[in-house]
């Protein structure tokens, strides 16, 4: 049975050309082809949805942050992956406060998308670059390894910190919440770049995800 994806986006030529590359997939099917958040849950049948959602973030009428948290409300089983030219990292940490599995940007080739649309077939983040090469890895779907045990080297505070780098919050506001320095949170997110092998923000939120330390139902 193909796996059954739907394409948000309201450019047509960017849609036409999403839909073209996953039915060029073996075992692939576009069930959907949407110009919007509403256009797309107007085309939904509850009872037999897509199994992945392609979604753009910058929509008329009903956008990506809308149409996501209706996914996640009304389709617990499908998964999201962001196609987007929108690659700055508040974006994509609010959009994995609603729960998507995957972030590529539209200048993508078909093997990058076919690489996304199977890890995220079996519940795995796909974040390209916005990540650290070691957090990239052990989200392959051909590794046997596990990520290791990094919690009991995370301090209280930093993992206070961690979890506000989960929110919208900047730097700054954390700083203000935790009644530090900006200074001290900048000591808190290079300690656990390193610990974590990360390399941005957003490889701390998924690193976080990945591992328990804090849930997705947390972050809404």
């Amino acid at each position: 049975m193909n796996t059954k994806v739907a394409v948000v986006d309201d450019h047509q030529l960017v849609r036409t050309g999403l839909v073209q590359m996953v039915q060029a997939l073996p075992g692939w099917e576009v069930t959907i082809e949407a110009a919007n958040g509403k256009d797309f849950i107007d085309q939904t049948n509850l009872l037999s949805p897509p199994d992945i959602v392609l979604l753009d973030i910058r929509m008329p009428i009903m956008d990506g942050y809308e149409t996501a948290l209706w996914i996640r409300s009304h389709l617990p089983e499908t998964c999201v992956l962001i196609v987007s030219m929108v690659s700055r990292e508040p974006a994509v940490i609010r959009m994995l406060r609603l729960g998507i599995y995957g972030f590529i940007t539209k200048d993508t080739n078909t093997a990058e998308l076919h690489q996304a649309l199977k890890r995220i077939k079996q519940k795995q983040f796909h974040v390209n670059e916005l990540v650290g090469n070691r957090i990239f890895h052990y989200f392959s779907d051909n590794t046997t390894e596990q990520l290791p045990d990094e919690k009991n080297d995370i301090t209280d505070r930093e993992f206070i910190f961690l979890r506000k780098c989960c929110s919208e919050l900047t730097y700054r506001q954390i700083a203000k919440e935790m009644h530090v320095s900006p200074r001290t949170i900048d000591t808190y997110r290079d300690h656990l770049f390193e610990k974590l092998q990360v390399r941005t923000r957003v490889g701390l939120v998924i690193y976080a995800l990945r591992t328990g330390l804090i849930e997705v139902d947390d972050l809404v």
